[in-house]
């Protein structure tokens, strides 16, 4: 009984970490698809009177991304550790 629930657990953990880490991989694979088939939008200033380029920014924005997705997998696994 106890190792069937742990087994359930371990399942459900396994399914989450799945799904988040491919919605991260799928980010930094977007961006090399962006960065080989358009380096040159991605080398244009965002503005006119700015150094910083879009793809420093989408570079960001990406690592942004994955500290909110790794907190919400956190928070999510353990909710669901206190919940069972």
């Amino acid at each position: 009984m106890i190792q069937e629930n742990s087994k359930k657990k371990e399942n459900k953990r396994s399914s989450i970490a799945w799904v988040t880490m491919s919605l991260i991989l799928s980010c930094y694979f977007a961006l090399m698809i962006m960065i080989a088939t358009n380096p040159e939008m991605l080398s244009s200033p965002i503005s006119s009177t700015n150094a910083i380029t879009k793809g420093i920014l989408f570079g960001l924005l990406i690592i942004i991304l994955q500290i909110i997705i790794s907190f919400i997998f956190t928070y999510w696994i353990n909710q669901s550790d206190e919940l069972q």
